[in-house]
């Protein structure tokens, strides 16, 4: 009998590693949640049963906020959700449930993966994120249909792989690959952003080329939209200007360097080479900025 799908999304946010090795020997608990669905037996026009709970026992979970180890603990998963995690001497037992033994094991919570563009993975790449524990990614720009398909096969238990929050197309001033759209004059890109919000995307990715003026519409209708923009800092932006507009995320910190930077470094400072300057292909040395002292403590504050 093929496999039924979760009736329910498993979200499981630990992983198991074995102690002293530097190989994850990890439990992918949306593929076991499913294997256990799939072992019941039944005909096809049989009702999805939930799955059996799961009982991780003697198990060192990791407190990542910084506080100590829980050694010897149980870890009690129902439907996908962990429901209670008790000392082991204290758990009671779970009726029908699956027993893991984590003696000798580490619990720690789900990673996320804050960077990702799935349509130049491809769906194979799903299945990697869990094996290495991450429960969690932010796609930022890829073919919306394609994603989503794939959302909806994570969460009926077809596909293996993480949560996905993403974008959809690319915003940029000009298209330089299949994943990006060009939205047009500042009133045409309100409209694009009122039509993804209508989509549901979960939020708006701009790129460097977006012009200024198309800039500063789209973070104000994402505003009214209720949308984040994330993103590269466009060319004709400061950063301190996409600071003040509310962009949400600076991607990739190089673009802080880009387009009209310079505009914002002070009388008196300069764009200066490293003294170990490597030479480019021109001859000219490569070059570097100094943060002017306004910006650079804005960056130690958290500010980009």
């Amino acid at each position: 009998t093929n496999p039924r799908p979760c009736d329910r999304e498993p979200v499981v946010p630990y992983r198991l590693r074995r102690k002293a090795t530097r190989d994850p020997d990890l439990i992918p608990m949306r593929i076991f949640s499913c294997f256990a669905l799939a072992a019941i037996p039944g005909g096809a026009g049989m009702e999805p049963t939930a799955p059996r709970p799961l009982r991780i026992t003697h198990v060192t979970i990791v407190d990542t906020a910084g506080g100590p180890s829980q050694a010897d603990r149980t870890v009690v998963v129902r439907e996908g959700r962990i429901l209670r995690i008790e000392k082991g001497s204290d758990a009671a037992a779970e009726k029908g449930a699956t027993v893991v033994d984590g003696r000798g094991k580490f619990m720690i919570p789900g990673l996320w993966d804050m960077h990702v563009h799935l349509s130049w993975s491809k769906e194979s790449a799903l299945p990697a994120f869990l094996a290495n524990g991450v429960t969690g990614v932010r796609d930022m720009g890829g073919s919306l249909p394609e994603i989503d398909e794939w959302r909806t096969r994570v969460a009926a238990g077809l596909l293996a792989g993480p949560r996905i929050f993403r974008a959809g197309p690319i915003l940029n001033g000009k298209k330089f690959n299949p994943l990006q759209m060009v939205p047009g004059t500042p009133e045409g890109t309100r409209g694009v952003a009122r039509a993804l919000k209508e989509v549901g995307v979960d939020f708006l990715k701009i790129h460097r080329r977006l012009p200024r003026d198309v800039y500063f519409a789209l973070i104000d209708e994402a505003k009214k939209q209720g949308l984040d923009v994330v993103g590269h800092i466009p060319m004709e932006v400061t950063p301190e200007e996409a600071s003040e507009a509310g962009q949400t995320t600076v991607e990739h910190t190089e673009t802080l360097f880009e387009g009209t930077f310079s505009a914002s470094l002070p009388e008196g400072r300069s764009v200066t080479p490293p003294k170990s300057a490597e030479k480019k292909k021109s001859g000219s040395p490569r070059r570097r900025l100094e943060l002017p002292g306004s910006l650079l403590q804005r960056l130690q504050k958290g500010a980009y």
